[in-house]
């Protein structure tokens, strides 16, 4: 796809998504201000946004990385979050600080064991696992502190969702998979964690049951960013692109508590019609 068209993308993204927002758009109304310079400022303005956000280089010339201070927050909740439920489920200090390594790094070294890759995360950085050792380790003995902090826990919870997201898609892009991989990895970097700490407590994975939107909310995400990679947008604009929409439809789905579908059998709606009209053929038949 030519840098001409792929402007015109975005060109057109950018217009769709300010009437979007101007007839409602509900939780990105706050934006709306920065599309109205965008919309009617001279055309020259317009053209130094599209160059700003858009790239003619191949998302395979250059990683995304992320602010050291953010990698490790996103890796301390993760642990938090381990420790909390093993102290919850009365496990011991050992018990605690597994869990709470399984919590914090497990999506990202089940992403580096399926890719084809040297680089293992959690081995790279062996100052991570201490991190999670030390969280751990103070929510044994201190968990009424962080029992306290559930709220700033949870905001920061779907914010190391949202940057996982985009890390483990953009991970499996460098490795020259498409985006159907991209997609299922970043998944499994964002909730693998969370998934692997309910296997060791033999217990359904929380992603699997029905709730407010966690997985769905890292899929969307995903999808986003490979979106606008194929689009031409440069990798840190669709990395917070990515990282918004996550966070957006988190909040959404807690504020509007809206839950994910349970098992609904249809098999009634569908043999119910099929029988009656047997029974009329037989009736039609019989006279």
């Amino acid at each position: 796809m030519g840098v001409i068209y792929k402007k015109a993308i975005i060109r057109t993204v950018l217009a769709v998504l300010y009437e979007y927002i101007k007839e409602g758009g509900y939780v990105l109304e706050f934006i709306l201000p920065l599309f109205d310079i965008i919309n009617f400022a001279p055309q020259e303005t317009l053209e130094m946004v599209v160059d700003a956000i858009s790239t003619d280089t191949s998302p395979l010339e250059t990683a995304i990385s992320i602010p050291l201070v953010l990698e490790y927050g996103a890796v301390v909740t993760g642990a938090l979050s381990g420790a909390m439920t093993a102290v919850a489920n009365k496990l011991d200090l050992l018990g605690t600080a597994a869990l709470g390594i399984v919590t914090g790094l497990g999506g990202g070294l089940i992403r580096d064991i399926i890719l084809p890759t040297q680089s293992v995360y959690l081995l790279d950085n062996p100052w991570s696992m201490v991190v999670c050792i030390l969280v751990s380790i103070c929510a044994f003995f201190f968990s009424g502190l962080f029992y306290k902090l559930d709220k700033p826990i949870a905001i920061f919870d779907i914010i190391s969702v949202g940057l996982f997201t985009f890390v483990g898609t953009d991970k499996a892009i460098m490795c020259g998979y498409g985006a159907i991989v991209g997609v299922l990895l970043g998944l499994i970097t964002a909730v693998g964690g969370g998934m692997m700490r309910d296997i060791c407590l033999a217990r359904i994975p929380s992603i699997f049951r029905s709730g407010n939107y966690y997985a769905i909310c890292s899929l969307a995400g995903a999808c986003a960013y490979i979106l606008l990679l194929n689009v031409g947008c440069t990798k840190v604009f669709s990395a917070v692109i990515c990282f918004i929409v996550v966070v957006t439809l988190r909040w959404v789905s807690i504020r509007y508590n809206l839950i994910t579908v349970t098992p609904i059998d249809l098999t009634p709606k569908i043999t119910g019609p099929i029988r009656r009209l047997i029974l009329r053929s037989k009736q039609k038949k019989s006279k």
